[in-house]
């Protein structure tokens, strides 16, 4: 079975039917494309199961970052989710995808202590 890619067939499509705005789907479509040019995880001609290193990666935790300053965590974790449904048959995706989830909470959380301290 064809994998859905990443970039193209995910996020984009996330961020278009949870209407992010444009300044943030540019920050995130800019991260997550560069990384695929690194990773190598595209779907058209890349191997997606590399998708996992990226996932664990901190150029992710950025992607993390980016998504819950600007008060779209739910649409990242819409993300995750669709990551693991997706790639359910790739197990290696389907735990990094897993732990991004559970680290995105902990971001959250010291995100939203920093903005309580200000």
């Amino acid at each position: 079975m064809r994998k859905l890619d990443f970039l193209r067939q995910i996020v984009n499509v996330e961020l278009a039917e949870k209407n992010v705005s444009a300044k943030v789907s540019d920050i995130v479509k800019g991260l997550v494309s560069s990384a695929e040019d690194k990773y190598d995880f595209s779907a058209f001609g890349g191997n997606p199961s590399k998708l996992a290193d990226y996932l664990m990666s901190g150029e992710f935790e950025d992607v993390i970052k980016v998504f819950i300053s600007n008060g779209y965590y739910d649409v990242l974790m819409s993300i995750l989710n669709k990551i693991v449904e997706v790639y359910a048959d790739d197990m290696r995706v389907v735990e990094a995808a897993k732990i991004a989830l559970e680290k995105s909470g902990k971001i959250k959380q010291e995100v939203e202590k920093q903005f309580k301290k200000k």
